[in-house]
């Protein structure tokens, strides 16, 4: 039908102009001036049957068909009826989702406001059929704004905002400024050496990512390190307390450098004349301190696995390389060198005693015979026999003994003893007899009472010798085509003399000498010469001291030792 349309001053003076060569049917022409008014803002307003009115749709939003809250409702209404729909995302997301309807809407034709925690959007059925279809495809599933705490060890908080927000807004640089940046929708907030990131479950976790890796790329050289080390060559203990040497050193002197700077800083500070007027005498002392700190570190920082025979290190970071560096030297496999021993003792002795025993004057006659000649003897005599013989006559009997003894005792003991031994090791070559020592009388508690026994016990006694070698490479030395090692020797020689009562008397003698010896040669360590004479002499007063014939009333020992 035809219609009376009234036109507003505002709308009078808008200009419109159409071009068509499509011829249009007559009963088309309604919707197809709703069409060309509704894209340029103006809305057709219903007084009653005859009578229509324009008006620009910005203008006047309170001609709706429809007030709705479901998409399912949006089917009962004319695609051209003009509706409210309101929406009603999550509290902290009505910016987002104002901002996100505002940008994929026509300005002209809707409007967008925010009452309390809605979202209200007016405009045509078809174009909220577009936007329900948006909003439920990005908000739908979204679990809405979420807080997280970083906490920062490396990088600043200050900094780490400053790169966070460079990070969200690089992206956004060649749009326009319209355009919201993912800046809006992410939220930091410096609260003392933490961040607070406050955002979408995707935004937060890529600015924590972010954040993350960038920590990982810095190195804090105080920061402490964990490191485990296998020896593969070398004692685990030995290489430890090298280690904790080095290291003690390396913290000892950065300590002092830090102190000494610190001193200079606090002279530049202060005034001579205060210094010198107000000194402190109660100040502590820097380098106990320092040496303090310096003990405490190296007894924790490396601890020895002797099951594993592996060494768990705690260290700074901008140390770890240069143990490791060290450790690539210390554990190496180590030189060794084969040693042949010749020992060689010698030892002689020689006893001799001339001459006969002491009258014994008062005793009576023992008829012993001390030789296989027999004085006054009832069988027939033989020659020797009566050489000697005497004659009988009115003289008392008494014993004479003449004793002639010479022995001598040439011992030769030759040992070869080998041995393999590590570099500036100390190697043991011990050649021992282990024999009883007498401990003398013991009281022992039996049945029939107390009574004395003898009691004895086991000792070792002979030939040690400590050789610690040290090697020396051709390659090591310069000009010279043949290795050397230097030999650190203890040999002690412990001699034994047997006695009677099982105590016998040890001889100790000790050599330590450093020599230098090439690779193939023989030398001589050293030795040891003793040489003991002993003279023992029994004879009759006065007899015994007449020349010549006063050895016949006497008794003389003698005793040559030599080793």
């Amino acid at each position: 039908g035809d219609y009376l349309y009234v036109i507003p001053q505002e709308i009078a003076n808008l200009k419109i102009n159409l071009f068509s060569t499509i011829p249009i049917p007559k009963n088309s022409w309604d919707d197809l001036l709703r069409i060309i008014l509704t894209q340029n803002g103006i809305g057709i307003k219903k007084l009653n049957s005859y009578l229509r009115q324009l008006y620009i749709l910005k203008h006047d939003q309170c001609n709706v068909d429809a007030i709705v809250t479901k998409v399912e409702d949006l089917d009962l209404l004319d695609p051209a009826a003009t509706v409210c729909y309101i929406f009603s995302p999550k509290i902290e997301q009505i910016n987002s989702v104002q901002n996100f309807l505002e940008r994929f809407s026509d300005l002209k034709q809707t409007s967008v406001h925010t009452i309390k925690s809605n979202v209200i959007v007016i405009g045509s059925n078809q174009t909220l059929r577009r936007l329900v279809n948006l909003y439920d495809a990005v908000f739908k599933n979204s679990d809405g704004k979420i807080i997280k705490v970083v906490n920062l060890n490396k990088v600043e908080p200050q900094d780490a905002e400053k790169i966070l927000t460079a990070f969200f807004t690089q992206s956004q640089k060649t749009r326009p400024s319209f355009y919201q940046g993912a800046t809006d929708e992410l939220s930091v907030v410096v609260q003392g050496n933490n961040l607070v990131l406050i955002g979408e479950q995707v935004l937060v976790d890529r600015a924590e990512k972010i954040i993350l890796d960038l920590e990982k790329q810095l190195d804090d050289p105080g920061e402490m390190a964990i490191y485990w080390y296998t020896c593969k060559h070398s004692d685990p203990n030995e290489i430890a307390e090298v280690l904790e040497k080095v290291y003690g050193s390396i913290t000892n002197a950065k300590m002092e450098t830090k102190e000494k700077e610190k001193k200079l800083t606090n002279i530049t500070q202060r005034s001579p004349t205060s210094s010198l007027a107000n000194p402190n005498p109660n100040q502590p002392m820097r380098v106990s301190s320092v040496k303090e700190k310096d003990l405490a570190l190296a007894n924790s920082n490396f601890v020895v696995d002797s099951k594993s025979g592996a060494i768990l290190m705690v260290v700074k970071k901008e140390d770890l390389k240069k143990i490791k560096a060290l450790l690539e030297k210390l554990d190496t496999p180590k030189k060794m060198v084969q040693i042949d021993v010749l020992l060689v003792e010698r030892k002689i002795r020689d006893r001799k005693q001339t001459g006969i025993n002491l009258l014994k004057i008062g005793s009576p006659d023992t008829k012993k015979d001390q030789t296989e000649l027999n004085f006054n003897s009832a069988n027939k005599k033989g020659v020797l026999d009566f050489i000697i013989s005497r004659a009988k006559g009115s003289l008392p009997s008494f014993d004479i003994a003449l004793s002639f003894l010479m022995a001598k005792e040439d011992m030769r003991i030759v040992d070869c003893p080998s041995i393999l031994a590590i570099n500036q090791t100390e190697a043991l070559i011990s050649i021992v007899d282990e024999i009883s020592i007498n401990n003398g009388a013991v009281r022992v508690d039996s049945k029939d009472g107390s009574k004395e026994e003898k009691s004895y016990s086991r000792a070792e006694y002979g030939t040690t010798i400590a050789i610690t070698p040290t090697i020396h490479l051709p390659e090591d030395l310069e000009k010279e085509e043949k290795g050397f090692v230097t030999l650190v020797t203890n040999i002690s020689f412990q001699t034994t003399n047997s006695t009677e009562n099982d105590r016998p008397n040890i001889t100790k003698r000790n050599i330590e000498n450093e020599v230098r010896v090439a690779d193939g040669e023989t030398i001589v360590l050293g030795g040891l010469r003793r040489k003991i004479d002993e003279n023992d002499s029994e004879k009759i007063p006065f007899l015994g001291e007449i020349p010549g014939i006063g050895k016949l009333f006497g008794t003389t020992k003698q005793k040559h030792t030599s080793s």
